[in-house]
């Protein structure tokens, strides 16, 4: 950058000239006076051409120890053993894949002046805090080893929609997690360690409308684990611990679609599990260990159309245990 600087320098230098030369060469002929401006026209075109050709090989840096398309718009990092991310990076890029790495750390600035950046996947290195980037429409935070999110982590990601978490260490999922996060729709928080979710952990997420909770270690579901998703359409809870359903539950989800509570250990089925969920459609109760249906277990599901009971060990069904599903078709 430092060329280009000299050469603005010369821009200047030749603009002054073109001006002090100006004076003389009005007392030229017609004929020199052209000659000697178009002149001086060509080489401040050599000049600017110069300093753009110069700038996009500093942007393109990146590219030399990745793999960028003709408009540097996608960049590909992934799996080069970097403990960094390469700079500078494209102002103009919308994609940038750094997986399988090693970089542990985002220094300050990093990420500066990237807003046309949508997609930025970082699984598979060791952070746990991503700033600052308010176009940001997907991150990928997959396999970064992450047991504890701080409050604040996501600071500044307002327009992210999709944010995977799979495969870390996280335990808790406390009330402020996900602060800042109110236009996200999809929240994959599958293969975790997670064994408690704090009341008002999801408050901030009020447009979200997928929750993946699979293989955690999830055994209670209290009234206020959900509030403030709404909009919910699919929960999937499967191969967890949970035992036991406990009444009002799932009362926040008042739009929610698919629930799936498939492996888990549960064994009974109390009546009113299940409030709130008028709309649901499909439910997943299979491969537990429910033994008893009692009457009114699904009293709320009038709309159910798909429910899965397989792989179970039932042998009471109390009469009008299914009276509700009145729209069940399998």
């Amino acid at each position: 950058m430092e060329v280009v600087g000299m050469l603005l320098d010369k821009v200047a230098i030749s603009v002054t000239r073109l001006s002090t030369d100006h004076a003389e060469v009005d007392k030229s002929t017609p004929g020199n006076m052209f000659h000697h401006v178009v002149s001086y026209r060509r080489s401040l075109v050599l000049i600017l051409c110069t300093i753009l050709f110069l700038e996009t090989q500093a942007d393109s840096d990146i590219c030399n120890t990745c793999n960028c398309n003709s408009l540097t718009t996608r960049i590909y990092c992934a799996r080069r053993n970097l403990l960094s991310i390469p700079q500078p990076i494209p102002t103009n890029v919308e994609y940038l894949d750094l997986r399988g790495n090693n970089i542990s750390t985002i220094k300050e600035g990093a990420f500066t002046g990237l807003s046309n950046l949508k997609t930025l996947d970082l699984g598979g290195n060791n952070i746990a805090t991503i700033t600052g980037l308010s176009n940001l429409n997907v991150l990928n935070l997959n396999e970064n080893n992450i047991s504890t999110i701080t409050e604040g982590a996501f600071t500044g990601l307002s327009n992210l929609k999709t944010l995977y978490l799979y495969e870390n260490n996280i335990a808790t999922i406390t009330e402020g997690t996900f602060t800042g996060l109110s236009n996200l729709n999809f929240l994959y928080l599958g293969s975790n360690n997670i064994a408690t979710i704090k009341e008002g952990a999801f408050t901030a997420l009020s447009n979200l409308k997928t929750l993946y909770l699979y293989e955690n270690n999830i055994a209670t579901i209290t009234e206020g684990t959900f509030t403030g998703l709404s909009n919910l359409n699919y929960l999937n809870l499967g191969s967890n611990n949970i035992a036991t359903i406990k009444e009002g539950a799932f009362t926040a989800l008042s739009n929610l679609k698919t629930l799936n509570l498939g492996s888990n250990n549960i064994a009974t089925i109390k009546e009113g599990a299940f409030t709130a969920l008028s709309n649901l459609k499909t439910l997943n109760l299979g491969s537990n260990n429910i033994a008893t249906i009692k009457e009114g277990a699904f009293t709320a599901l009038s709309n159910l159309k798909t429910l899965y009971l397989g792989s179970n060990n039932i042998a009471t069904i109390k009469e009008g245990a299914f009276t509700a599903l009145s729209n069940l078709k399998t």
